[in-house]
């Protein structure tokens, strides 16, 4: 090789790998070797590294036409390894935009020129992209074939190429659900990454492997995962990392019900994407977004997030998450009402999972078809949508949808039992399907799943009498949430056990509770396959919000205190009121001591109304046995509609209000009308004033 070539040669390899680690480095010496005498070869071979330094500062457009001019002139010359490259080129490029059918196309034809070329590692490469290709599609079967043949076809393991499939993969077995597999791939791709010193990759597999492990619960792991990575993106300044992990920070915080928290970390995040260029985490920044108003129940706040990200990919190209963002907002009308509506978008993503043969698209539009069958109460058409969808999704080995499938199912034949309750078939093919969803959990170690499958079978076993299971089952979800360190998940379980056990002292009518009961499971199984949390509130369910008193008196056991803002000429309401004061009463009072603080929302009746119940031990000087040393045990039951639940979301917020308000009472005979007035209001304008 003559010494010219051999210096260029040298050259252009350094800047090469300056695209890894400083990508705009590497742009601005490709641009000085290119002004440089070079053969017509040499010009290509830099246009394409050229190309590829571009499309890693994400300069996607000026990648393309530049992979299009390499090949425009490779063709004229018949330099089919040029010709390859740029194909290739072109197929990386075409994944950040909706021509994926092109790029399919341009891959495939790379593939066989570099088999035909003898270049297994860069055929290699072309698999690598083509698993993308199809992953962007939703092809995750055919996605991870194309990773495979990436790892059998690089002879040398210690490569960024092989650490990048086996990234890839791992985030394929993380979608689907194969939350141990996703993990053993990531920890892999980090271990090889950190060797090669390829941080930028470092950084995108701890923010995978930290997503694996907040679905399985392991929040603790997951977080110093999520740190490690963070640190060293802030470090070696990766805005698109640090955006990201910004948004997995968030979604973290969502399941622990730190709104406030989640809400900062997605403000980093955009705060990045309004001077940084990058379309897909943008998208799913704004998802997360999304995702963050629907727990809070606010759909027109979600509907503006979502429909932003939807604009976002027709604007860009950016695609992939174009049928996940259909079928939500799908779902979001649907939660409104809107069947109309829903059945618009939902029509859009059928129509793009056909034209992508997308069988994960295919069976989210099923899903949500199901869905709203169950809505208008189509049981029959709720099934077999469904059970199409479950097909499709063992088909594809998608864990998660395989979950949703089966616990959908469950709430089909529940609400046709409740609509039917002669009918106890329907209710133990509900049985069948949610013990069938606690198993798939169980195996797939789906923690936080399987916790949720627990609670509606513990309550379900409590609104049959089996008082035993009932309680052996929400203990064990208890035990979980508390090993995992979900102690947002264990205070809410062992609310509910405390319910159920009160029953056994209760002298109320048991059907009436198995029923409160019944419903109270229905719920819980809704906000298990629901994306959002029920909540279109009007001036009605904010007038309609009261206080009820109780205390534990040591004569009559438990007695109503105190009301206001409800009826008191309703006989009927009155008693049940009482009902239900006194099994929280027995339920909040019973162990070896009281439970003082913050609890719910519970059921109050069969009204669909929901209480927050604070407790605390207050002087009574009309307590004159010895044994309650002058004091009762007080409820303060705030009472609402279902529809007014997510804004008790942040319970940290409705504990500080009820204990600065009652800090300053002396005695019970402070707990007036006025007193509870006063604090009713003052709850409402603080909880409204989030909603603002």
């Amino acid at each position: 090789m003559p010494e010219k070539q051999k210096k260029l040669s040298i050259e252009l390899e350094k800047a090469r790998e300056l695209v890894v680690s400083n990508p705009q480095q590497s742009e601005i010496t490709l641009r000085e070797l290119l002004a440089k005498d070079n053969s017509n070869r040499e010009d290509l071979q830099i246009k394409i590294s050229l190309a590829y330094s571009l499309f890693s500062q994400t300069k996607i457009n000026e990648s393309l036409k530049l992979y299009e001019e390499v090949l425009k002139k490779a063709s004229v010359h018949n330099f089919q390894r040029e010709i390859a490259e740029a194909m290739l080129g072109k197929g990386i490029c075409n994944i950040y935009s909706s021509n994926l059918g092109e790029g399919i196309s341009n891959c495939t034809q790379a593939i066989e020129i570099f088999k035909k070329l003898s270049l297994p590692e860069k055929e290699a490469q072309a698999n690598n992209c083509l698993g993308s290709l199809y992953f962007a599609k939703g092809e995750f079967v055919k996605s991870l074939e194309r990773y495979k043949n990436t790892m059998r076809l690089t002879k040398n393991k210690e490569t960024i190429m092989y650490t990048m499939a086996l990234g890839n993969s791992a985030l394929i077995y993380l979608l689907r659900g194969e939350m141990e597999k996703s993990v053993k791939f990531s920890r892999l791709s980090i271990e090889k990454a950190k060797k090669l010193n390829f941080y930028r990759g470092v950084c995108s597999f701890q923010s995978n492997i930290s997503d694996a492990l907040r679905l399985m619960g392991e929040y603790t792991t997951g977080f110093k995962h999520l740190e490690e990575g963070l640190e060293l993106a802030k470090k070696l300044n990766y805005v698109a990392n640090i955006a990201s992990m910004s948004v997995s920070y968030a979604n973290y915080w969502i399941d622990l019900g730190e709104l406030k928290k989640a809400y900062q970390m997605l403000n980093s995040a955009f705060e990045i994407y309004e001077d940084f260029y990058d379309p897909q985490g943008k998208i799913l920044a704004l998802q997360t977004l999304a995702n963050y108003w629907l727990v809070q129940g606010q759909f027109q706040k979600a509907k503006k997030t979502i429909r932003e990200a939807l604009e976002l990919v027709n604007k860009t190209g950016a695609s992939d998450a174009e049928i996940e963002i259909l079928t939500l907002l799908t779902e979001i009308h649907e939660g409104m009402g809107q069947t109309d509506e829903a059945y618009k978008y939902l029509k859009q993503a059928d129509r793009l999972s056909r034209e992508r043969n997308s069988e994960i698209g295919h069976a989210q539009v099923l899903i949500q078809r199901g869905r709203i069958c169950l809505n208008k109460l189509d049981f029959n058409e709720a099934e077999m949508s469904l059970n199409e969808a479950l097909w499709h999704s063992v088909k594809i080995n998608h864990i998660i949808f395989q979950f949703t499938c089966k616990m959908l199912l469950a709430q089909t034949f529940l609400v046709n039992y409740l609509h039917n309750s002669t009918d106890f078939q329907n209710y133990n093919d509900a049985i069948s399907f949610i013990s069938e969803a606690m198993e798939l959990a169980k195996e797939k170690k789906l923690i936080p799943n399987y916790i949720n499958a627990l609670i509606i079978r513990g309550l379900l076993y409590s609104s049959q009498d089996e008082q035993e299971n009932a309680e052996k089952t929400l203990t064990e979800a208890i035990q979980l949430a508390q090993s995992h360190e979900m102690d947002f998940k264990s205070r809410n379980v062992q609310e509910k056990l405390l319910v159920i056990s009160a029953k056994k002292s209760s002298n109320s009518p048991k059907s009436q509770l198995n029923h409160i009961i019944l419903s109270y499971a229905l719920e819980e199984l809704k906000a298990t396959t629901a994306s959002y949390v029920e909540s279109v509130i009007s001036e009605e369910d904010l007038a309609d919000t009261f206080f009820v008193s109780f205390k534990i008196d040591e004569n009559l056991g438990p007695v109503i205190l105190e009301k206001e803002n409800v009826k008191t000429n309703d006989m009927a309401w009155n008693k049940n009121i009482l009902m239900i004061g006194s099994l929280y009463s027995i339920a909040l009072g019973q162990g070896i001591q009281y439970h003082e603080g913050l609890f719910g929302p519970l059921p109050f009746g069969d009204k669909k109304l929901r209480s927050i119940i604070y407790t605390l031990i207050i002087d009574d000087p009309s307590q004159i046995q010895k044994r309650t040393h002058q004091q009762s045990y007080t409820l303060l039951c705030l009472v609402f509609t279902k529809n007014l639940i997510p804004f008790f979301y942040d319970r940290q917020k409705v504990k500080n209000i009820f204990e600065e308000q009652t800090r300053t009472l002396k005695t019970i005979a402070e707990i007036d009308k006025g007193f509870l007035e006063f604090l009713r209001k003052k709850i409402l304008s603080e909880i409204m004033a989030d909603l603002v």
